[in-house]
């Protein structure tokens, strides 16, 4: 092959690792859970490696990981979230009403209303 002809498939290339590459990074979310608390507020939960995802009725908030010896603990400037185990601990910023909140189900997929 000429040189020349390596060009094309070169840039190709090229392109195709600055769209893949940013893919491989992204860490896959856990399935939804529905978390329910006292006075029965409820939100959908979804985690990862690298954060959480809760999303209340249109709400979402996207909260990152942090380290802790005590439990699973995702923060920012949206909230607050600790899991252990069955037991959720939850304070979106201006929310303080969040009570008693517990894992319940696992959501399907093919039940994005539960």
């Amino acid at each position: 092959m000429r040189p020349r002809a390596l060009y094309p498939l070169a840039a190709t290339a090229a392109l195709l690792a600055g769209t893949i590459a940013p893919l491989a990074l992204a860490q896959p979310l856990a399935p939804a859970e529905r978390i329910t608390c006292s006075g029965g507020r409820q939100f959908l939960l979804r985690t990862s490696t690298n954060g959480a995802r809760v999303q209340i009725g249109t709400r979402q908030l996207n909260l990152p990981r942090k380290p802790s010896a005590l439990s699973e603990r995702y923060a920012g400037t949206e909230g607050t979230l600790m899991l252990d185990g069955e037991f959720v601990a939850f304070v979106p910023k201006g929310d303080a009403g969040w009570k008693d909140c517990r894992r319940s189900k696992i959501i399907p997929a093919s039940s994005p209303k539960g």
